[in-house]
């Protein structure tokens, strides 16, 4: 990825990233990429944290549990919050 940081602030410009596998309790994504498609922000502050972007997570297959799966898929994300 690509960014730049200021006194209590970051910035991602780019980011493209592969993975083996993401998992999150019995949900399995498998070979998922991820991409930025909006600058991700992060204020550091004690008083008022903030950190905001969008990706987007293409993956060949997820699979809840052991009987349900979604194929090839494309997943846009926003997040909104206070830390990553």
């Amino acid at each position: 990825g690509r960014g730049f940081w200021h006194n209590e602030e970051f910035t991602l410009t780019s980011l493209s990233t592969g993975f083996d596998h993401i998992r999150y309790g019995s949900m399995l994504m498998q070979k998922p990429r991820m991409t930025l498609t909006k600058p991700a922000h992060w204020v550091t502050q004690q008083d008022k944290p903030q950190f905001s972007g969008q990706f987007k997570i293409t993956a060949d297959h997820t699979f809840f549990g052991e009987t349900s799966q979604l194929p090839a898929a494309q997943l846009d994300l926003n997040v909104n919050g206070t830390t990553p």
